[in-house]
């Protein structure tokens, strides 16, 4: 293939199915694959010189984080457990 880095992107891409999957099925662990895919894409698009993508996913970044500290504090008042 002639793409730049193609492990990373199919990463991007495998990783990124699974956590939709899991966030359909609503576990929590679907926002640390975010987290995740989230840091890798930031790196890869950074190194290409995608700045506003880069910036798209500092964004998308923020929100996995956010997203994950707010189902964890949903489960812990429940009184469930991860």
């Amino acid at each position: 293939t002639n793409a730049a880095a193609p492990w990373m992107d199919a990463f991007i891409a495998a990783t990124s199915v699974t956590a939709q999957y899991l966030q359909s099925v609503r576990k929590i662990e679907s926002w640390l694959l975010w987290i995740a895919v989230d840091v890798v894409a930031i790196g890869v698009y950074f190194w290409k010189g995608l700045y506003p993508t880069t910036g798209l996913y500092g964004v998308f970044l923020l929100l996995s984080v956010v997203g994950f500290l707010s189902w964890r504090r949903q489960l812990h008042s429940t009184g469930r457990t991860l």
